[in-house]
């Protein structure tokens, strides 16, 4: 029942992520489809079926080889064939393989989700302890859904290591799952400072004769810097 359930949340979360086109899942006890969906056919995916059964087995024989070899700390886990801009990507977790053909620029993201399910290494709220591996997330900036726990979008690469989570709205780093805490007042205050201090330099540059540029231009940066600073304290986390 909980492996059902497991393979359930895993079909769900791949549904729901942008630039996924088709994908299957092959029963390993069972040599069987359990799971289909998108454009593919019910003869296409038993005929791929078959294949990556077959393609399972030769993985399986190369971690044998590789895990003898002393120099080798790691065997394979995932497979991945490059079509283009698609990929088809072979990932292997609790007897099922699942296959799945989208963008290739999606690859180290779900790679990354199913590295986590097999080390156990789970990602849970710092708040809500809801576990949020298999969770997706809609970029601010293009608007495609990606995996909940990336740090980057693997799309236009804008910086989401901030998230809120779905379930309780907290704001948490979303690879640690540790609560974020903001300071308004810190950010405030050193905009506030920026602001004074950019303003009173230019005010001084400008009343002595003759005018002094260089101070307004010296003092407008160490305004910036303070606001940068309060910026940078503002995100940091405890």
């Amino acid at each position: 029942m909980v492996t059902t359930e497991t393979v359930k949340r895993i079909t769900d979360f791949i549904k729901n992520l942008t630039g996924i086109k088709w994908g299957i899942v092959i029963d390993k006890s069972t040599n069987s489809l359990t799971y289909m969906y998108k454009v593919i056919s019910d003869d296409q995916a038993q005929r791929m079926s078959s294949i990556f059964l077959e393609m399972s087995n030769v993985i399986e024989k190369l971690r044998g080889v590789l895990s003898s070899i002393k120099e080798s700390s790691e065997v394979p886990q995932s497979m991945c064939i490059r079509l283009g801009d698609n990929i088809i990507e072979i990932e292997e977790y609790l007897d099922y393989i699942y296959v799945l053909y989208g963008d290739n620029r999606l690859y180290n993201s779900v790679s990354l989700v199913f590295d986590r399910l097999r080390r156990r290494d789970l990602v849970k709220c710092g708040v809500c302890n809801k576990d949020l591996t298999l969770a997706t997330y809609i970029c601010p900036r293009c608007g495609r859904s990606i995996p909940f726990i990336v740090s980057r979008c693997p799309y236009c690469g804008y910086n989401v290591r901030i998230k809120r989570c779905p379930y309780c709205k907290a704001q948490i780093n979303s690879i640690n799952g540790k609560r974020v805490y903001r300071s308004l007042a810190v950010l405030a205050t050193s905009v506030t400072m920026g602001f004074i201090i950019i303003g009173a330099s230019i005010y001084v540059a400008l009343m002595v004769k003759p005018p002094i540029y260089e101070i307004g231009v010296i003092g407008s940066l160490i305004g910036v810097l303070v606001m940068y600073i309060g910026k940078r304290v503002f995100s940091r986390i405890y």
